[in-house]
């Protein structure tokens, strides 16, 4: 009796995961561009999730943290007619609250808005499209006092949203507008004056505008990317030429031959690798 022995088997090693920077032309942090350290009521400087950036308390005051308008301005200009960006931030919300972490409107017309509800336990992404209004809600539990990092991103119709690095919604939504008029105002932990006040601490508020722009907030997800598509793709060769081996062993059954085969597997389990 013939034996023919095949051992499918994947060694991983794990890397140091390489920091890297962003070109500031495709990226503006709105916390630094506001110029939070000047005397605003309602916000103060208090230590963040990590050291190297500024973190900032939203008080639970009436307040007015609006871009002046040519910081307003730089940001239209950087997002107008784009198809992909991405909003990250880090965020500490008072459990039980509600309020806007980043808007982007004109009068009632929300282009962008990004909203943590602790009412409903729900993170909201208000857009346009088409001049008409549209909200994506998303449930989960963001205002709950703990630190998170947040990530939407968006690239035509295709919607990813990341917290705590981690995907935990992807939606096919119709194409946000980005054919922004004069006029628009960006504000920061609220949606005016008297609407929307966010609770709590916000650090490192940016839009970026590269493909996948979550990356730069989790930059082990890139890695962790490019491991699952090697995997992918040797798993892919090793299945194509299992399929030959039995191919084989089939025609040579027919041939009146008694033949073997054993064949160990080592499978991975998606969640150890993500």
């Amino acid at each position: 009796m013939d034996l023919i022995p095949v051992i499918l088997a994947v060694m991983v090693s794990a890397e140091p995961v390489l920091g890297f920077g962003m070109d500031p032309n495709f990226q503006i942090d709105v916390t630094t561009e506001l110029d939070l350290d000047y005397a605003r009521t309602g916000v103060a400087q208090v230590p963040g999730l990590y050291n190297n950036s500024k973190a900032y308390l939203f008080q639970d005051v009436k307040r007015q943290i609006q871009a002046a308008p040519h910081i307003a301005e730089k940001v239209i200009q950087l997002l107008r007619n784009k198809s992909e960006f991405t909003i990250v931030a880090t965020v500490q919300q008072n459990s039980l609250t509600s309020g806007v972490i980043l808007s982007i409107h004109e009068s009632d017309l929300r282009y962008f808005e990004l909203e943590s509800s602790g009412q409903r336990d729900e993170i909201r992404y208000h857009y346009r499209f088409n001049g008409k209004p549209r909200t994506e809600v998303f449930p989960y539990r963001l205002a709950d006092g703990l630190w998170h990092q947040i990530a939407l991103s968006v690239s035509a119709s295709h919607l990813l949203l990341h917290v705590d690095c981690n995907k935990i919604y992807e939606r096919v939504i119709d194409p946000p507008q980005t054919n922004f008029s004069p006029g628009i105002s960006l504000w920061l932990g609220q949606r005016n004056s008297r609407h929307g006040l966010f609770k709590g601490i916000l650090q490192d508020v940016k839009i970026i505008l590269i493909p996948n722009g979550y990356i730069m907030q989790c930059p082990n997800l890139n890695r962790r990317m490019r491991l699952f598509i090697h995997i992918r793709d040797r798993n892919a060769d090793v299945i194509a030429s299992v399929k030959m081996k039995l191919l084989l062993l089939s025609s040579a059954q027919k041939q009146g031959k008694k033949i073997r085969l054993e064949i160990v597997c080592v499978n991975f389990i998606q969640g150890n690798l993500f």
